[in-house]
């Protein structure tokens, strides 16, 4: 088997805004690798903070295999559609800029497309960790087919983490299409899936291959572009059926009346929970 054959090359593609705080950590995971043929697309996207200079930093270390690429800010979506655009692998993986991935994510990730050739992707388990908090850290499993897809998409089970454990082949990526630049930065990943599960098998492996990092800077605090997008897919994905759209909306107000809540914004939480339960 040649070489070319075992070792194909994954593009790693990065997005980060005013990543400062943990992209340095999250660089030092992918050079980490104990697979070395990879190339990282690092998209700044509109950072107004340090994320450029460590960029560049890590850029000159490793000429060969990074690439920057810098934009005016256009969301998450956009700019891991910049970085697809600009990926030359064979294999397409993605990671967040405050994760982190362990040492063997890509090896195990690269070894399971390259012996399962009906999986055009594949994804791991991973741990959601809080630095400040570690008794808060849990392993989250999520194993691939339409039903389970299916519950993310009710908001009745949680997602696979797909922005830092995903890698698939770059082949099937034309029928999964790119990512919905108009959702910008959140639930970008349930759109995809739903699409990603009609026309692609994905393995998942129990490995625990990826530190999903959980912090008060996220954008998934912001809950009113959230919201928008969430029901934007919603009602796309549910189109014809009413009762399950019902369904769905109703547990996205619970979901957003316990934040409110978790928060101390109990009058704010109390009116969410009513509008559920309605």
């Amino acid at each position: 088997m040649s070489k070319d054959a075992r070792q194909p090359l994954v593009s790693v593609i990065v997005p980060a805004l005013n990543a400062e705080l943990f992209l340095a950590k999250c660089l030092a995971s992918i050079e980490a690798q104990t697979y070395s043929n990879w190339e990282l697309v690092l998209v700044n996207d509109g950072s107004t903070d340090a994320t450029q200079s460590i960029a560049e930093g890590f850029m000159e270390r490793r000429p060969s295999q990074v690439r920057v690429i810098s934009t005016e800010n256009q969301g998450l979506s956009c700019a891991r559609n910049n970085g697809l655009v600009a990926a030359r692998g064979e294999y397409l993986t993605f990671l967040d800029s405050d994760d982190l991935w362990l040492p063997k994510k890509l090896e195990s990730q690269v070894n399971i497309l390259n012996q399962n050739h009906t999986a055009q992707a594949t994804t791991c388990s991973f741990i959601r960790f809080d630095s400040r908090r570690p008794k808060r850290n849990a392993v989250y499993h999520f194993t691939w087919s339409r039903e389970n897809v299916r519950r993310w998409l009710l908001l009745e089970g949680s997602g696979p983490a797909l922005g830092s454990t995903l890698m698939l082949r770059r082949s099937v990526l034309p029928e999964i299409g790119l990512f919905d630049s108009s959702l910008g930065s959140h639930a970008e990943d349930l759109d995809f899936a739903c699409r990603m599960v009609q026309v692609a098998f994905v393995e998942s492996s129990p490995m625990i291959l990826t530190g999903i990092r959980v912090w008060t800077g996220q954008i998934h605090g912001d809950d009113k572009s959230m919201e928008a997008s969430l029901r934007l897919i919603i009602e796309r994905q549910l189109s014809g059926e009413p009762g399950q759209t019902k369904r769905a909306l109703a547990n996205l107000e619970m979901l957003l009346a316990s934040r409110l809540l978790l928060r101390g914004q109990i009058r704010a939480g109390c009116l969410r929970a009513a509008a559920a339960l309605k």
